[in-house]
C-alpha cells in the first residue's frame, strides 16, 4: 500500500465464495516499510458491514502500541497492535481472533488514522490466513 493514498487499501470480502463461511480464526502477516522511529505505521480491522462496525481493530505504532487506544477508524473493544517496536521491517503475525464470517464480514488493512508518507515508506500484507474452528 501507497500511504499517500488514504483508504482501506487491501480489503479481503465475498468470503463465502472462498468457503469461509462460519465460525473461523484469522490471521493476517504485514510488514512496513518505516521512515521514521514513531508514528501510525498501519491500520486494518476485520469490519462486520451488516452491524457497520469493526469485530477487532489494529492502529499499529511504528515504535509499538502498548495500551494504545484505536484511532476512529479502528473503534472497536479489542485492539491487537503489537506492543513492540516494528521498525525493522519484518513480516509480523497479526491474531485477528475468531469471528463467525458471512458475506458481510471482511478483513481491511489502510493507511487511514495518521499514517504519515513522510513516516512509513510502504505496508506490505502478504497474506490472510483463516482457520476453521
Amino acid at each position: 500500500m501507497d500511504p499517500a493514498v488514504l483508504s482501506w487499501a487491501v480489503q479481503v470480502r465475498d468470503l463465502a465464495s472462498k468457503g469461509v463461511t462460519g465460525r473461523w480464526h484469522a490471521y493476517a502477516l504485514v510488514r512496513v516499510e518505516a521512515l521514521a522511529e514513531t508514528g501510525v505505521a498501519f491500520t486494518g480491522g476485520v469490519y462486520d458491514a451488516e452491524a457497520g462496525k469493526n469485530l477487532v481493530g489494529i492502529s499499529q505504532r511504528i515504535e509499538g502500541s502498548p495500551g494504545a487506544t484505536p484511532d476512529e477508524n479502528t473503534r472497536t473493544e479489542r485492539t491487537v497492535a503489537l506492543a513492540e517496536s516494528i521498525k525493522d521491517g519484518e513480516y509480523r503475525l497479526y491474531d485477528l481472533g475468531s469471528h463467525d464470517f458471512h458475506n458481510e464480514v471482511y478483513v481491511w488493512f489502510g493507511t487511514t488514522g495518521g499514517v504519515d508518507p513522510k513516516q512509513i515508506r510502504a505496508i506490505y500484507v502478504d497474506r490472510v490466513i483463516f482457520v476453521r474452528e
